[in-house]
């Protein structure tokens, strides 16, 4: 309707109030589906760090031992065969601390 053709609300018929209702209910519609969308892709923005934050956690908690025996191995070649006894003592401390 053009603004000529706009009538007041007690010059419209039930009918024309009742299309008035459904056009107004289905906008909103429209506008919460894009909501509940955008809601969504803002979930999944901020559960996507803290869900990498917990598989690292998760990674480092199973592997730590690995991890720092080829770390001290690596040490160990830079700097020579004087710290091999050094290495020796880290892996038995480390395996007593695995078998408690």
């Amino acid at each position: 309707m053009s603004k000529e053709q706009k009538k007041t609300i007690t010059e419209m018929t039930i009918d024309e109030k009742l299309t008035v209702i459904a056009d107004c209910i289905e906008h909103m519609n429209r506008r919460d589906r894009w909501r509940a969308i955008g809601n969504i892709i803002r979930t999944i923005i901020i559960l996507l760090p803290i869900l990498i934050a917990l598989g690292s956690i998760w990674y480092l908690y199973e592997n730590i031992g690995i991890l720092l025996q080829q770390s001290l191995e690596t040490v160990t070649n830079r700097f020579g065969g004087g710290t091999e006894q050094l290495l020796l003592q880290i892996r038995s401390i480390m395996e007593q601390n695995t078998h408690q």
